[in-house]
C-alpha cells in the first residue's frame, strides 16, 4: 500500500498513512490530533517495471481518461 502525506490545518504538520488508494486517513494529525487533514500533492511521476504508469498514477491528470487510456498507452502519450 502506497504512503500518503496529510498536512494538518491546526498545526501545519505533515503526517505519513500507509493506505489504500482513494481512502483517506480516520487517525488525525499526530502532533495535534486535529481530524481535518489535508492531502499534500506532488508533482512526481512513478515507472513501473514495464515502463508505464499505472492507471492509478496517471488518472488525475489525462485530458480524457478511459478504461483504454493512462495505462502508458493511451493516444496522449500518458
Amino acid at each position: 500500500m502506497p504512503i500518503y502525506e496529510y498536512k494538518c490545518t491546526n498545526c501545519g504538520k505533515i503526517s505519513e498513512f500507509i493506505l489504500k488508494c482513494g481512502d483517506a486517513p480516520s487517525d488525525g494529525c499526530k502532533a495535534c490530533g486535529e481530524k481535518r487533514l489535508e492531502r499534500v500533492m506532488y508533482s512526481t511521476f512513478a515507472v513501473g517495471a514495464t515502463g508505464g504508469a499505472s492507471s492509478c498514477d496517471m488518472k488525475d491528470i489525462c485530458p480524457s481518461p478511459s478504461s483504454s487510456c493512462c495505462g502508458g498507452h493511451c493516444k496522449h502519450g500518458h
